[in-house]
């Protein structure tokens, strides 16, 4: 009986696995490909065409300080004929989802049973900010999975060697993207978690972070061809540049991404569980430092990042759910728990998809209905690309989240620009895009394009009077009930042409 019992849980177990694989395969690839997702894919892939032109050493490149092996890794791929650059990224954004739903659920039942696991897995796979990362042209997804295979390793290892493994893994992970070292306290967290407090591992585990963060180092002032102090001291620009403080009505744009990016009925059911469990020594004991780790250290830094998004927040619910899925299922009655409980996540799943309604504005408001806010942006997207095809020139482009569409539909229609710093603006095909966060900010560059540029100022986020407008999750403005189920309907466009 305990044999045929154990063959029954293994055969579960791969069950559940090949299930989740399986979620994840549908759910992303009949999306693959369809559009750039979020501002930041389009910067990335811009980034990397000119990476290709210029080497590492080209002056637009978003982000290379914070993903030089992403750039790395891509532009080697194209190099050798495997593809052209969105398709390559697309692809290995969408294999690392797949491959990250089984490895999700082997680390799930390391830490919790195995239908805590599968049904935390599944909620988070389908979580909007997670479900985007694998349909987008972005290195966040393919940095999650390098930080799993790392977390893996580290809780399988059968000698010291595995701590290496966790380390180069981890090492890896940072140069795909280094905003991984805000989950790196979870390896001490798990080492000092349960009743056998080890100082020995607790110190052991610190050598996972510390491999890895030479590993990052070293490797990015390498591809960079920089020294070490030059690329960390970009990296530490990059971030001063988005730090402050969130005033008035930023609060709300920092906060919201936090409580949509895994659904809003998700987040109720953490907050649910998490508070339920914290009233439970045994609980708190296994518990509480690895998600405070986990959790807390990113959702702190983001806040003050001005542009806090949901793709931010995607990889900081996954232990908080385990941990809460765990918590609400000892309440349930042991025979009936995981039949109950199942039901409970399908409920979750469906409020989520029916209470936010599909938005092509992927970053602050994500809905659960990932293939309408896709639907949304693919449309939006063409409009427009449309409207800068027709845009008179010479034209100076104005505003912040649509600049990169705008610079890859220009770069699209007319490949291997290079771009060029035109002072105030960065100037591609002969236009020029320059970026502002405020009504001040746009009428003063508005007066500089005309003035000084002789160009005519075209905006998609702000009137002739420097009145915000929103192009990009627009249908929010005027939102039927029915809006759920229909697509949005066509946009307007808001052209400045003449401004004084």
């Amino acid at each position: 009986m305990p044999v045929r019992s154990s063959l029954a849980r293994l055969g579960l177990s791969r069950g559940l696995a090949l299930g989740l694989t399986f979620l994840a395969l549908v759910t992303r690839e009949p999306l693959l490909g369809r559009s750039l997702g979020e501002a930041d894919g389009a910067r990335y892939l811009l980034g990397l065409e000119q990476w290709l032109i210029q080497g590492p050493g080209a002056p637009f490149v978003y982000a290379k300080v914070l993903s030089p092996g992403y750039y790395a890794a891509m532009a080697a791929l194209v190099k050798v004929g495997l593809g052209r650059p969105q398709v390559l990224m697309d692809a290995a954004s969408f294999l690392a989802a797949v491959i990250s739903a089984p490895l999700l659920y082997w680390i799930g039942c390391q830490l919790t049973s195995p239908v805590t696991a599968a049904l935390g897995t599944a909620l988070f796979l389908l979580a909007p900010a997670v479900w985007w990362l694998g349909i987008e042209p972005h290195p966040q997804g393919i940095s999650f999975l390098f930080f799993l295979l790392a977390l893996a390793a580290f809780l399988y290892r059968r000698s010291p060697a595995w701590l290496l493994v966790a380390g180069v893994c981890l090492g890896l992970g940072l140069l795909v993207k280094n905003d991984l070292v805000l989950l790196c306290g979870v390896f001490p967290a798990l080492a000092w978690r349960g009743g056998a407090r080890s100082p020995r591992a607790f110190l052991a585990s610190l050598t996972i972070p510390t491999i890895g963060a030479a590993m990052f180092l070293l490797g990015r002032s390498w591809i960079l061809g920089l020294s070490l102090g030059a690329s960390q001291h970009l990296s530490q620009k990059a971030v001063a540049e988005f730090w402050s403080i969130p005033h008035g009505a930023e609060w709300l744009k920092q906060l919201v991404p936090m409580f949509l990016a895994g659904g809003v009925v998700t987040f109720a059911l953490v907050l649910a569980g998490l508070g339920v469990g914290v009233r439970s020594r045994e609980w708190r004991r296994r518990w509480l430092a690895p998600v405070a780790l986990w959790a807390a250290p990113g959702a702190i830094f983001w806040f003050f990042i001005r542009g806090n998004n949901a793709r931010h927040m995607a990889p900081l619910l996954l232990l908080p759910l385990w941990a809460a899925i765990e918590s609400l299922a000892l309440k349930l009655p042991r025979r009936r728990r995981p039949g109950l409980a199942a039901i409970a996540a399908v409920v979750v799943l469906g409020l989520n998809w029916i209470l936010v309604a599909p938005s092509s504005n992927t970053t602050l408001y994500p809905s659960a209905n990932v293939p309408a806010s896709q639907r949304d942006l693919v449309m939006r997207s063409r409009e427009l690309a449309g409207w800068v095809a027709a845009a008179p020139g010479p034209a100076c482009f104005i505003g912040n989240y649509t600049l990169p569409y705008m610079e890859q539909a220009i770069e699209q229609s007319r490949p291997a620009q290079v771009l060029s710093d035109g002072g105030d603006a960065v100037i591609i095909g002969g236009a020029r895009f320059m970026e502002v966060d405020s009504s001040a900010a746009y009428l003063a560059a508005a007066r500089r394009c005309e003035l000084l540029n002789h160009a005519t100022p075209h905006s998609l986020e702000y009137d002739a009077r420097g009145a915000h407008e929103r192009f990009l999750g627009e249908e929010w403005q005027a939102l039927p009930w029915r809006r759920r189920w229909f697509p949005a309907g066509k946009a307007s466009l808001h052209t400045n042409l003449g401004i004084k």
